[in-house]
């Protein structure tokens, strides 16, 4: 699967880089990973995986900044945006009062040790903010444009699982939650498919229900001509009687 290969990448490369001594510039990140920046939503799901929550994240150049909740500890992690590797870590406060520890490894080795790229809070609340709308897309990739200014330098990390998130259980965490999304939006219309029948459906039984009250209307109208034309007639009848009763008493005076 690409994400194992990708991994096994990274993990070459990282090894070189501390071999060699290197300070990696984010250019040199974006080059050898072919620009491929990862979404912030991404790097949140792959942090899931590691049982830490995130309840902030910011981006400064490439490197994503995220402030998370770990148990009751709080830390801010920096990852590479190109090589989804964390990269830095900084201790806010330790669950149960505990002191916050500087590890001497070059790697990540949990959300209690301070290494690599730290940030203070009030730096951390500097930088650029992912917006909910950025966090919401499930793509695994972002559209970014990053000049060589805005690189940040760090010191390369040392080779080390732990450094590594999963980015096989995000994708696949990132593939469910485009799936609920679209069977979401596909049950949603549905619904207002049905919605829209239904309401043609009771327009048709009252243009139906109109027009039989028409029908009848029309009826009545033909009925009510038919009994004054009735009443005409006779009118007329008795007219004759009165006439040729005055015939008769003529005949009787006379």
């Amino acid at each position: 699967m690409r994400f194992r290969h990708f991994i096994g990448i990274v993990a070459t490369v990282s090894h070189l880089a501390v071999g060699a001594g290197m300070v990696v510039r984010g250019a040199e990140a974006a080059e050898r990973e072919g620009r491929r920046f990862y979404s912030a939503h991404f790097l949140v799901e792959a942090l899931k995986t590691k049982k830490i929550a995130v309840d902030d994240v910011r981006r400064i150049g490439q490197v994503y900044f995220l402030r998370v909740d770990d148990a009751g500890t709080r830390a801010i992690v920096a990852i590479d945006g190109f090589t989804a590797e964390i990269v830095g870590l900084t201790v806010l406060s330790v669950a149960g009062g505990g002191a916050p520890v500087q590890s001497s490894a070059r790697h990540f080795t949990s959300t209690s040790s301070s290494f690599g790229l730290v940030v203070t809070e009030t730096t951390f609340e500097s930088y650029t903010e992912i917006t909910s709308e950025e966090l919401s897309s499930t793509e695994e990739y972002s559209e970014v444009s990053i000049s060589e200014s805005e690189m940040v330098s760090y010191e390369a990390v040392d080779d080390a699982a732990a450094s590594e998130l999963d980015l096989t259980a995000a994708e696949e965490e990132s593939e469910g939650a485009a799936e609920e999304a679209g069977a979401t939006e596909d049950a949603e219309g549905t619904d207002a498919a049905d919605d829209a029948d239904a309401a043609g459906a009771e327009d048709g039984g009252g243009e139906e229900a109109g027009s039989g009250d028409d029908g009848g209307d029309d009826d009545g109208a033909v009925q009510e001509d038919g009994g004054d034309d009735g009443g005409d007639d006779g009118g007329g009848d008795e007219g004759g009687g009165d006439e040729g009763g005055g015939d008769e008493g003529g005949g009787d005076e006379g």
